[in-house]
Formats: structure tokens, sequence, C-alpha cells
């Protein structure tokens, strides 16, 4: 498994019951994670010609964390 992406499991593994999610296999986590960042990359992609601007820049964060509902 990528190093981020165990980084990021174990993260949102924080104190959840081990149960709950241990039968999630290597394989789907990282496709899991593949998903996501391709919905990323084209939320970016879509919205943003140029970012030249801090502002513009947390205007993309703000709209992908608005398209996961964080």
């Amino acid at each position: 498994m990528n190093e981020r992406i165990q980084t990021i499991a174990e993260m949102a593994s924080e104190g959840l019951d081990p149960e709950e999610f241990m039968g999630a296999s290597e394989e789907f986590l990282n496709r899991f994670a593949e998903l996501i960042v391709c919905e990323c990359s084209e939320i970016a992609f879509n919205n943003v010609g140029n970012i030249s601007s801090i502002a513009d820049a947390e205007w993309v964060e703000a709209k992908i964390k608005d398209h996961f509902g964080v």
C-alpha cells in the first residue's frame, strides 16, 4: 500500500472499533484512494484555469471539500 494511503487509512481508523474497518482489503483501500484522487483532480481541472494566487488555491480547496461534504 502506498505510504500516504496507509497513513490516511490509519488516520481514518482512529477511534473506531477494529471490527468496523478490518474487513476492507488493501486492494479496496488502494482503489478507494485512487478514486478520491481522481475526483479531486477532476474538480481542480474543471474549475481552475490558472491558479495565480493563494485565494485561487483556497477556492479550489473549498470546492473539493464541498464536493465531498467535508
